[in-house]
């Protein structure tokens, strides 16, 4: 039985009553620099209005508009589109939204998806996108969060959404790389509903070693599905003055740490964020690691190995004019202690500046220079290879949060009881769909 969420909507009218500012939720709080014309058009009835793509600057912005006055609204508001009654439903238009009095005009390509909505397409720079819904508000729109536009919008169309898809929605505007949006598009899809319906259905019959099996398989991409939008931790790790600053910088592409040639010039963590192999990924630059008696230093090293219980990965620098040292032995030894759940790459840098191999450095291990002519490219794909030893198949099932990681395994431990003590609640909560009522006073 689905959730039936009533929305009622109050005049944005920035009356002492209600606030055009009020709460973090409302997407039009911030006054915009550029102020868009009067419309020709006045929407009297219920028309919602909503960012669809992430509140950030970006190269483009969606902005969706639903109610039975959407396109003679958003019509009135363009310049240079033919303006029909009823404008050919699916059909791409060019136009210029008017800014600054009609002075500036802001390119836009909107579409009519459906009788009752319309998309619009624009610059993704905050300020545009904002004049844009500001407009939109004060021609009569009420202005919603996505989920709740998408969840109406689906409504209206008579389709059916449970909350393991609005949850990947809302995952999906959070997705830093294609290849991450690519697998929270298939759980939008329902990869993830359909995997969990037939546990349920299992579970029903009484089998559960087949409910069993789906749900191990689903655990088994736990590790990556809880990375598709937190990024993997990768801490650069290592005695003090072995490269780790600039193998960062080397990495991420950038100028970003304070590199020295004398020890202990890293004294705090550094984090940069970026891709590697498509999978979001958050170098972590650490303070040397080693015994020393400057209580500054010693709280460098303090942060350091905290850090390093943090890391997905620990990539362990070794200076390859120098060897594998005490230092490095005991940070392993560290490492291995604590049993954390991160694996250790051990990569010697610097190999541009020693004269013949070492004999200590196995063939197997990265060996890298920080030189703007080396490549990074083997180190990164070890890094990859680590972090993402399989990648799933399209179309898979994948368990996306933490929330839905233990939502599994719960059902995996209550298989260990009689079926008389087995409890669905859980399950049926995400598979189940909301329903929404707009009502507008």
């Amino acid at each position: 039985m689905g959730v039936h969420r009533r929305v009622v909507f109050r005049e944005h009218s920035g009356s002492p009553d209600c606030p055009a500012s009020q709460g973090p939720t409302s997407q039009a709080s911030i006054q915009p620099l550029i102020v868009s014309l009067e419309p020709t058009f006045q929407c009297n009835s219920m028309t919602i209005v909503s960012r669809l793509t992430a509140p950030l600057p970006s190269a483009i912005a969606s902005i969706g508009v639903h109610g039975p006055h959407a396109i003679p609204l958003v019509w009135s508001l363009l310049r240079g589109v033919r303006r029909t009654k009823e404008p050919q439903i699916g059909r791409i238009h060019w136009a210029r939204w008017p800014l600054l009095s009609d002075q500036v005009a802001e390119e836009v390509v909107v579409c009519a998806v459906s009788p009752t909505t319309v998309e619009i397409h624009c610059h993704g720079g905050v300020a545009v996108s904002q004049a844009i819904l500001e407009a939109l508000v004060h021609a009569g729109c009420q202005i919603v969060e996505p989920q709740l536009w998408q969840g109406i919008v689906r409504q209206a169309a008579g389709a059916s959404h449970d909350r393991l898809s609005q949850l990947a929605e809302q995952c999906l505007i959070q997705a830093k790389s294609d290849r991450c949006a690519g697998i929270l598009l298939d759980q939008c899809a329902g990869a993830l509903s359909i995997a969990l319906q037939n546990v349920r259905q299992y579970l029903m019959k009484g089998q559960a070693s087949e409910a069993k099996n789906l749900l191990e398989h689903l655990l088994g991409w736990r590790r990556l599905g809880t990375h598709l939008v937190k990024p993997w931790r990768v801490a650069l790790a290592g005695p003090p003055n072995v490269g780790k600053s600039s193998l960062l910088n080397a990495l991420a592409g950038h100028q970003q740490a304070l590199v020295h040639q004398q020890a202990g010039t890293t004294r705090d963590w550094i984090e940069v964020e970026t891709l590697v192999a498509g999978w979001p990924v958050c170098l972590v630059d650490t303070a040397g690691i080693r015994s020393t008696q400057d209580p500054i230093e010693q709280e460098g090293v303090r942060r350091a190995q905290s850090q390093l219980d943090l890391a997905d990965l620990v990539v362990l620098v070794v200076d390859s004019t120098v060897g594998w040292t005490p230092q490095h032995a005991s940070i392993a030894q560290s490492l291995a202690s604590q049993n954390t759940t991160g694996n250790c790459l051990v990569v010697y840098n610097k190999s541009d500046l020693r004269d013949i191999p070492l004999k200590v450095a196995p063939a197997q291990l990265p060996s890298v220079s920080c030189s703007s002519h080396h490549s990074m490219d083997p180190l990164l794909q070890a890094i990859a290879k680590l972090l993402v030893p399989c990648c799933p198949p399209a179309g898979a099932a994948i368990v996306f949060t933490e929330e839905l990681s233990q939502l599994v395994e719960n059902l995996l431990s209550q298989l260990e009881r009689p079926a008389d003590f087995w409890n669905l609640e859980r399950l049926e909560y995400w598979l189940d769909a909301d329903r929404w009522e707009v009502l507008g006073s």
